[in-house]
């Protein structure tokens, strides 16, 4: 996990980390850093998805020029979220 997930820098939080898509795309998942987001993903410094937990649910949105990534976007995002849930 720690090769297709690696933290976004050498002192950075375990709750920002990055990956390379299949489409040759290096990607960046983050905890709150958006307001509003609980989960961000962005390419450079452009939210490609985010995911967001409220009272009545919870919703992925995904960017329609990304959904070709769709799966591995779910995936990512399961695995950060089980990363912050166990403090990894």
């Amino acid at each position: 996990m720690s090769r297709y997930l690696r933290r976004s820098g050498f002192f950075g939080s375990s709750l920002s980390r990055r990956f390379t898509a299949s489409d040759g795309g290096e990607y960046k998942w983050e905890f709150r850093a958006r307001s509003g987001q609980e989960w961000s993903c962005m390419i450079e410094d452009t939210v490609i998805a985010h995911y967001d937990v409220s009272a009545t649910g919870a919703a992925l949105v995904i960017e329609s020029e990304f959904a070709n990534l769709t799966v591995e976007l779910v995936t990512t995002l399961l695995i950060m979220r089980h990363i912050e849930k166990y403090n990894l």
